[in-house]
């Protein structure tokens, strides 16, 4: 990998092609780094600047691990719709 130093930081640098099917291969010593996982989601921009164009894929959070633990410490309301829905039943 080529790596520049900016005064942001060391960046990395790797050359890739896209595919037939117009796909671009992420090298996996990049998906390490990044603790990518099969199936998650990127986010892709496009910034276009006077004399060349970036791109830049942002990791997005899994929306399932996101919302784990949120109800923690809650009561979910289960029991007592299970009572109610138990007491409907013997009145029909």
């Amino acid at each position: 990998m080529n790596k520049i130093l900016t005064n942001k930081g060391e960046l990395e640098a790797v050359i890739t092609k896209i595919s037939s099917k117009n796909q671009i291969t992420i090298p996996v010593k990049i998906i390490k780094q990044l603790g990518l996982t099969k199936n998650q989601r990127v986010k892709v921009w496009l910034n276009k600047k006077a004399n060349k164009t970036e791109i830049k894929i942002e990791v997005l959070p899994d929306p399932i691990a996101a919302l784990c633990g949120i109800f923690k410490g809650r009561s979910g309301g289960t029991e007592e719709f299970l009572k109610q829905r138990y007491e409907d039943d013997k009145n029909y």
